[in-house]
């Protein structure tokens, strides 16, 4: 399977036919803010900020305002100068982010302050130290809602993270699956977990219990 990487992100809109016998995609306009892969995206619940990573070091934030093209862009305050892989926004303003490279275990959080993203260092949370390995960006960071349930990938192992009452981020469960290609998702619901990995032939199912 070959995996595509673009350098521009497009906006588009989703617009349906008279009749509805047929939907047509409309660009709005692109970003064109890379230099290089972009692999991953997210963008807050109100839409109004949207996150990036690329490699080559090169982390962005964007904001815009009402029906209006994207205006802002965000600057990032990092302790570690290295290219995020994963990123998801939690709240409006706040996201978690993984680094790329062997030696970084942990998912970082970010919040927007006076116009800066700034790392938030009470709130990393840390996983299990693995410098033997790479991280990778397939299975992206996983957020219900409703379930106040964030499924983090990483390296051999899949989180099961909550934010706790004082704001802070705690893992309530983890699975090894024992194996570096790891590729899944959760129900709409929230109730099952499902992924695939290179140790099994064919897909493994779990529920998902409140704890």
């Amino acid at each position: 399977m070959r995996i595509y990487y673009f350098l521009e992100m497009k906006i588009i809109e989703l617009k349906y036919g008279r009749f509805f016998d047929k939907i047509v995609l409309i660009q709005n306009y692109s970003l064109n803010k890379h230099n290089n892969e972009v692999i991953a995206l997210s963008l807050n619940q109100s839409e109004s900020q949207l996150v990036s990573c690329a490699d080559g070091k090169k982390q962005k934030s964007f904001g815009k305002e009402e029906n209006k093209i994207i205006i802002n862009h965000f600057i990032f305050k990092q302790l570690i100068q290295d290219y995020g892989l994963k990123a998801k926004f939690i709240k409006g303003n706040q996201f978690i982010w993984i680094y790329g490279g062997k030696a970084i275990d942990k998912c970082n959080v970010f919040k927007l302050k006076e116009g800066i993203f700034q790392e938030n260092q009470e709130k990393t949370i840390q996983l299990i130290t693995n410098n033997q390995i790479l991280n990778e960006f397939h299975f992206p960071i996983i957020y219900n809602k409703e379930k106040n349930l964030i499924i983090v990938r990483h390296k051999t192992q899949i989180y099961l993270i909550r934010e706790m009452n004082d704001g802070k981020f705690k893992i309530v469960d983890q699975l090894n699956c024992d194996t570096y290609p790891v590729y899944g998702t959760i129900t709409n619901n929230g109730q099952y977990l499902v992924y695939l990995d290179d140790n099994k032939i064919g897909y493994s199912t779990y529920e998902l219990q409140n704890k």
